[in-house]
């Protein structure tokens, strides 16, 4: 075979490649809210506070992004709770970090002088989305929880999905 027949037949073998269709990729889905992604309830149960933060499949929580407050002040026995499990995970942007997969729960007691009903608590968190393929600015959200009270929500919960929050404004 010439070189020039050589030169035909891949000319051939390329045009023929370039018409075949391409394998259409599907885009990810649209990140779910925070709330959802991440959802949140607290129980005041004698004289101790119990999270629990659902995490939803495909999303993780940062362990050592929780931080905890009550009553404005910082409570490190509700962040130590939080922050001292998870996995570890090869994140892309920070290293090696622990993680929760899956859901979560912490509990630390509520000193007697500051047992006042109701009470103001908050937990500042950070997580991503796999299944999207975002990572969520870190979210606060506060608890006024009554003595007694159960599976309370946050009194800011938010329900407007992330790709709201990020639409073009009219001066973009």
């Amino acid at each position: 075979m010439t070189a020039f027949a050589r030169f035909g037949a891949l000319t051939v073998l390329a045009a023929a490649a370039l018409c075949v269709p391409a394998v259409p990729v599907a885009a990810p889905p649209p990140p779910l809210p925070v709330d959802e992604a991440f959802a949140l309830r607290a129980s005041w149960i004698d004289g101790s506070v119990q999270l629990r933060v659902e995490v939803a499949p495909g999303h993780y929580l940062y362990a050592d992004r929780f931080e905890a407050t009550w009553a404005g002040k910082p409570w490190p026995a509700l962040q130590r709770s939080l922050t001292a499990g998870g996995k570890p995970k090869q994140d892309p942007h920070f290293g090696l970090v622990r993680v929760y997969d899956a859901p979560v729960e912490a509990k630390a007691r509520v000193a007697p002088a500051d047992a006042q009903s109701p009470a103001a608590f908050s937990i500042v968190f950070q997580g991503c989305s796999e299944v999207a393929g975002i990572c969520y600015p870190p979210a606060e959200r506060k608890f006024a929880l009554t003595a007694g009270g159960r599976d309370q929500l946050p009194s800011n919960r938010e329900t407007q999905s992330l790709k709201d929050l990020f639409r073009k404004q009219v001066s973009q």
